[in-house]
């Protein structure tokens, strides 16, 4: 159709000109096919029908398109399947015909002259030629696997075209089952499919008009139902206050389809697990790559400038008379024809713990310790070396509290109390119990208490108690401030001094001292009521006390006085291999009013000393392996601090991970869904070198699932602190998940920490 070959009346054609003839208009067709059809393997007009021979199929007539190549079968094709039948009675097998197109050239005898000869005499001779080129069709058979019914079809290769499939059995062709999609559709079938698509369209129109004044109607009744229903966000609120109230309330463990955790305790989550990579301490943190705990010990023991007794170290102190009732002649056996049991319990003296560090965060999830009780915060703050932490609860006190004092790298806890309940240490002794009350009305740091002995047995040893009292006045035998016994054989007639422990006394309080002995001493006292301070006691059943208005016993009660107001006292440094970030000091001690310990550091002799009160910047962040320590302790004449050097004074070095991952306990939700939310409080967060990556377990396999999304609220007072809010899709029938955040730095010296975290089942 591009090209015509044009000739005059007297001119000589060449051969190839009359193979023009025939090629243009060839590729005129082939061109047309390409543009208007340009099917890339399919047939047309072919039909597969079974033949009397079971065994065969017969194909008619038809053509094969590649493209713009056209291929034509004209006659009748039988395909024999003998071949392909399946040996087993029970087996089927299909097997698919496919095409494929060729080029075969027709030879034809024809005449020619001899060109050999003279022109005008030539002769003719005949002769083999090609004739005529055919574009023919053949049918190759693809067979699939022999298996008991119902049997799969072949895998037709997207080059090939199929014009059927034919399902075979041992006796034969069984169906015949044309293929569709490879057939060619003429131009009447797709006009017919064409007006039928636009009569729906017509239809269509009309029902998309109505439906977008419907959707309009919608629309504005579902705005007036938003504004009456409560939004998500309310909804997820309400959910997490209820599974922290749960928790405070102490309901009992259930399904549940909410889960929140203050991140304060271990209760809730599973560090016996394979991928629990983090420690719980008032948020979840990284985990330690090192720490190195050390009792604490001082350089020398021996300077001059403190004292120790026992294990208490205070700066020097001599020792002075404080209270004072002497001189009665009137004497009192302290020791009875009935005795008694007395199981005195001894409270021991309040810790302290301080931490300090680039790593060390302050997390306000420490409002929710009252979710707990103090109690829990104590005994887990400050749980060592076994010591056991044990609330007695037979005295009720009501100015029992804690001061917390917190910036960016410090984290400093010291109870007010000087004595209290968690560690304690029970006393048995047997004996007559006697003894004196005594008001304080200053400050007093007691290191003695003087006895007058009138007369002194032949054996017994003496114990000595001081101990507080209930708002009677009435001495607690189970609230033992100090205690020691004095051999007979250290007994003598008048003054016996027994040396406590130094033992701080709360002025405005009221305390007692109280013996315990089974020898048939005696002690003298004063008469009519001439102690105003107090009041003699006897205990009858090892509990109860019996008070005398009319004699007291006479007793020197010494303080201490101290010579420095400003003690400063060298320890050995604390180390840790590779570096630190994190240091801790945990020991027991007291502070009274109006003195003070401070504690500094530093990493190199000629830099200055560091306040560790102060937020500084600098000291661990260049993770120094060796820090030296110091205290420095500020006393007033009659009171001055004191730390208990024993061996659960400690210091504790520490270096965290890059990487941190937590694992919840199985949390049983009490349904089965497809969808999870988890919403997760992240502080201290630096996303130019942290990154957050919230994380759930579901299924049997229990594998890490990544959320579909996740949305991040940041907080707009503290934009290092922020909420992440993921929605996970997880496997159908899901009834039991874990909770896995977790956390990446690339500086050990910044990490973030996971505040508090909460799990919703949709």
């Amino acid at each position: 159709m591009s090209n015509r070959l044009l000739t005059a009346e007297a001119e000589i054609l060449e051969p190839s000109d009359f193979d023009d003839m025939t090629l243009f208009p060839q590729a005129a067709i082939d061109n047309l096919v390409e543009d208007a059809i340009a099917y890339p393997a399919h047939w047309a007009r072919f039909t597969v029908s079974a033949a009397a021979n079971t065994q065969v199929v017969t194909v008619s007539p038809g053509r094969y398109h590649e493209d713009r190549t056209v291929f034509e079968a004209t006659g009748v094709q039988d395909v024999n399947l003998q071949a392909y039948l399946p040996v087993v009675v029970s087996d089927e097998r299909w097997v698919a015909l496919i095409l494929r197109g060729r080029t075969d050239i027709e030879e034809a005898i024809r005449p020619f002259k001899d060109l050999a000869e003279d022109a005008d005499d030539a002769s003719v001779v005949m002769r083999s030629t090609p004739n005529v080129e055919r574009r023919v069709v053949g049918i190759v058979v693809q067979q699939g696997l022999a298996s008991p019914a119902p049997a799969l079809r072949p895998v037709v290769a997207d080059t090939d075209c199929c014009i059927a499939f034919v399902r075979l059995t041992s006796a034969g062709v069984q169906t015949i089952v044309p293929s569709e999609g490879h057939r060619v559709k003429p131009l009447y079938e797709v006009e017919g499919r064409v007006t039928a698509l636009e009569v729906n369209l017509a239809a269509l129109f009309l029902r998309t008009t109505t439906l977008e004044t419907d959707l309009a109607n919608a629309n504005s009744a579902i705005n007036d139902l938003r504004r009456a229903m409560v939004r998500p966000e309310i909804i997820r609120q309400i959910r997490r206050d209820v599974a922290a109230m749960r928790q405070q309330n102490n309901v009992p463990a259930g399904a549940r389809s909410d889960w929140y955790d203050p991140g304060l305790l271990y209760d809730q989550w599973d560090p016996n697990h394979a991928q629990w990579r983090s420690r719980v301490d008032e948020g979840i943190h990284h985990p330690y790559a090192n720490q190195k705990e050390a009792q604490l010990q001082l350089v020398t023991e021996d300077d001059p400038r403190i004292r120790f007794t026992g294990r208490r170290m205070m700066p020097a102190w001599s020792e002075v008379t404080r209270m004072s009732n002497w001189g009665g002649t009137a004497t009192r056996d302290i020791s009875q024809t009935t005795h008694s049991e007395v199981n005195a319990i001894r409270r021991e003296v309040a810790r302290s713990k301080l931490e300090y560090g680039e790593t060390i965060h302050i997390c306000e999830n420490a409002k929710e310790w009252s979710r707990y009780s103090p109690d829990l915060q104590a005994s887990r703050t400050f749980s060592k070396n076994g010591e056991t932490f044990e609330t007695v609860g037979l005295v009720k006190r009501q100015d029992r509290g804690h001061n917390i004092y917190a910036v960016r790298t410090v984290k400093k806890i010291e109870w007010t109390d000087v004595y209290w309940d968690y560690v304690t240490t029970e006393i048995g002794v047997n004996g007559s119990v006697h003894g004196e009350t005594i008001l304080v009305s200053q400050p007093t740091i007691a290191t003695s208490i003087d006895l007058d002995f009138s007369r002194v047995g032949n054996d017994g040893d003496v114990h000595l108690f001081l101990c507080e009292t209930d708002p009677t006045g009435a001495p607690v035998v189970t609230a033992v401030l100090a205690n020691v016994t004095k051999p007979r054989s250290e007994l003598v007639l008048g003054a016996n001094k027994f040396n406590l422990p130094p033992t701080y006394l709360t002025p405005g309080n009221r305390y007692a001292w109280f013996t315990v002995t089974v020898g048939n001493h005696q002690l003298r006292g004063t008469t009519g009521n001439a102690y105003s301070g107090g009041t003699s006691f006897r205990l009858t059943d090892g509990a109860w006390a019996q008070g005398d208005l009319e004699f007291d016993f006479n007793f020197r009660l010494n303080a201490a006085r101290f010579a420095n107001t400003r003690t400063v006292v060298n320890f050995q440094p604390v180390t840790l291999e590779n570096g630190m970030t994190e240091l801790m000091l945990l020991y027991a001690n007291w502070r009274p009013d109006g003195t003070a310990i401070e504690w500094e550091i530093r990493t190199v002799d000629e830099l200055p000393w560091s306040f560790l009160d102060v937020a500084e910047d600098g000291p661990l962040a260049s993770l120094p392996s060796l820090v030296q320590l110091r205290c420095t302790m500020l006393a007033t004449p009659d009171l001055a601090p004191m730390i208990v050097m024993d061996a659960f004074a400690v210091s504790r070095t520490a270096r965290p991970a890059p990487e941190l991952r937590a694992v919840s306990e199985a949390i049983n939700l009490g349904l089965t869904t497809t969808t999870i939310q988890t919403l997760t409080t992240i502080d201290d967060f630096d996303p130019a070198v942290q990154g957050f990556s919230p994380r759930i377990m579901a299924g049997a396999s229990q594998t890490l699932i990544a959320p579909d999304v996740s949305t991040t609220i940041i907080d707009q007072d503290r934009p290092e602190r922020r909420e992440v809010l993921s929605t996970y899709t997880v496997p159908a029938g899901t009834s039991v998940v874990r909770n896995a955040p977790g956390l990446t730095t690339t500086n050990i010296v910044l990490t973030a920490f996971l505040e508090n975290t909460a799990l919703f089942a949709l």
